[in-house]
């Protein structure tokens, strides 16, 4: 993968605030919603803060594949991410990640019960700026 290209995809990835994240649901149907991200690591890991009692919990309970999706067509540009979502409840992690205005969706705050983090990490990246490369998306990882 060459170095330009994945400092491209993770400024892209870094500059979105919200992403689509789809789950499977075990019954022939796949669920997809809009997720605030929290945080894009430099290997695409992308966390995610999350209602513990959401019906994504019991989804990734059952299958961890996801697919991640973040575009912009503004500027012609998305990334397309599979993997694996994990759920993670450890309070060193969740203390890391706090930000203080989820007060709103967790009134206990950072120990909340039902405040959970979502871990997602891709097995498979692609990334597409057709300004620049036309329509075939280049695979990162």
């Amino acid at each position: 993968m060459g170095s330009a290209l994945k400092i491209e995809a993770l400024e892209f990835a870094r500059g979105a605030n919200v992403s689509v994240l789809a789950t499977g649901s075990g019954a022939k149907r796949v669920n997809a919603r809009v997720m605030q991200i929290v945080k894009v690591d430099d290997d695409f890991t992308v966390w995610y803060s999350t209602y513990g009692a959401s019906d994504k919990i019991s989804e990734l309970k059952n299958d961890p594949r996801t697919c991640v999706i973040m575009s912009n067509y503004k500027v012609m540009t998305d990334l397309r991410f599979h993997g694996t979502t994990e759920i993670i409840t450890d309070q060193k992690t969740k203390d890391r990640l706090w930000q203080d205005e989820w007060t709103r969706y967790y009134p206990k705050g950072k120990t909340d019960p039902n405040y959970t983090i979502l871990k997602f990490t891709p097995g498979e990246v692609e990334f597409r700026n057709m300004n620049k490369y036309g329509m075939e998306a280049k695979k990162l990882k």
